[in-house]
């Protein structure tokens, strides 16, 4: 077996086998040879605090920031803020060097307290990794798993000659076997271009699909830019265009019917429809569903409104209520489990608040710091969303000609709604 056939670096052994590899491998006193080795930086590079009578880090140099994550005395929540939030500061690649300089520490002291200190920090910086992977697998193209390739190597390297017994088959995480979807209540031969003659379950459902498949395809790059330029990008625009169009496409389809009867009952349709997104935990579809039963055109038609049973459309609407909805919206938002689909608007919002609030970094005698006060405060927003990425997803099945008329709903406008509501009550004898 060729040594190109298994390994990734060293290519001046090319040709060589792998037992000659590795036994000119062992005697290297670093095995990353265009990585370089990582020395302890001063500690005025770092800058502590507390946090609850807890010894946090408020600032710091990228490399002293790793140094401290992995040392014996870290924090595991500093592991998660500084995966969720380097877009910020830097790139994954530049990261990912890091972690392997870190990895290759040297030291100037004993050799007894260099294997102990450096084979725990050795644990950690795996640990890292494999928690990284874990929480942001779309991270990790191509190139990443080069490097991850490579600390596997080295890793058994150093299991053989140095006598480590850090886990490689625990790097990489194990794939979540997902459970057979739930089955349609209506068979999928049932087609109709009518989206309301499908039954309300379903539609939620699908509803559901896809705005779950729009919150998965939001990266947190464009998370961190839409706060910092305080507008959104392509793919946060479009869950809310759709979040838009389900409002107006609601306000227009019970405008649009002639008589009150008629009214009543896609009112009622939709009511059904808000609840079970609500009981899906499909937060952003409830309050979309709400928004557009509280249009001005909708609420204009008394009669329809006040025949439209009101018990359930009311606890679909307590949630846009000013006083008592906000904190309701605010808890379903932030505990719901998942899988869920979370109102990202408030997100957001907090997302600039603290953009807005901290700087970036920070000057400490003349060396620029990060501020990891302010990672540490973004991660805590941004863990709510990628929880609900990366998490448990729904176990719904795809109904594909009702997901397509989903997808497709007209885009109607605030004056159409306006000027189909007021026409309604002009009409004489259905005057309201």
């Amino acid at each position: 077996m060729s040594f190109c056939d298994v390994l990734f670096f060293g290519h001046e052994c090319s040709g060589t086998n792998m037992y000659s590899y590795l036994k000119t491998t062992f005697t290297r006193s670093n095995i990353y040879q265009h990585i370089p080795p990582y020395y302890e930086e001063p500690d005025y590079k770092i800058v502590h605090g507390h946090d609850n009578n807890r010894r946090v880090i408020d600032a710091g140099t990228l490399p002293k920031l790793i140094e401290c994550i992995t040392n014996e005395d870290f924090v595991n929540n500093h592991v998660y803020a500084l995966i969720l939030t380097y877009p910020v500061v830097t790139d994954k690649l530049t990261l990912m060097l890091a972690l392997r300089s870190r990895f290759n520490t040297k030291m100037q002291t004993p050799r007894r307290y260099i294997q102990e200190h450096v084979h725990k920090i050795r644990l950690r910086v795996v640990s890292f990794i494999r928690t990284w992977m874990t929480i942001c697998p779309k991270d990790f193209d191509a190139q990443m798993l080069h490097h991850v390739k490579e600390i596997e190597l080295a890793l058994f390297v150093r299991n053989k000659y140095y006598g480590d017994d850090i886990s490689i088959k625990e790097l990489f995480p194990k794939p979540i076997e997902s459970e057979s979807p739930i089955p349609p209540t209506i068979q999928l031969e049932f087609e109709t271009n009518a989206i309301l003659d499908y039954d309300s379950i379903e539609i939620a459902r699908q509803l559901t699909i896809i705005q779950e498949e729009l919150l998965c395809t939001i990266p947190r790059e464009e998370l961190f830019t839409c706060a910092k330029d305080d507008k959104q990008g392509p793919r946060l625009e479009k869950m809310t265009e759709y979040y838009n169009r389900v409002k107006w496409w609601i306000g227009y389809e019970i405008t649009a019917a002639e008589s009150v009867q008629d009214r009543v009952q896609i009112l009622e349709k939709f009511v059904d429809i808000g609840l079970e997104c609500l009981q899906l935990l499909n937060i952003n579809m409830v309050l979309a569903i709400s928004a557009g039963l509280t249009l001005t055109a909708v609420q204009q038609l008394k009669q329809t409104v006040s025949e439209g049973y009101t018990m359930k459309r009311e606890k679909l609407l307590q949630y846009l209520d000013y006083n008592t909805g906000t904190q309701q919206l605010l808890m379903l938002n932030r505990y719901t489990r998942t899988p869920s689909i979370p109102y990202i608007n408030l997100f957001m919002i907090n997302l600039s608040h603290i953009e807005k609030s901290d700087p970036t970094y920070l000057n400490n005698n003349g060396i620029e710091m990060i501020n990891f006060y302010k990672l540490r405060r973004y991660s805590e927003v941004i863990a709510q969303i990628q929880s609900r990425q990366v998490g448990e997803k729904y176990k719904l099945q795809v109904y594909p000609r009702l997901k397509e008329l989903l997808q497709n709903i007209p885009l109607y406008s605030e004056q159409q709604v306006i000027k189909q509501g007021s026409a309604r009550n002009r009409i004489k004898g259905l005057f309201e």
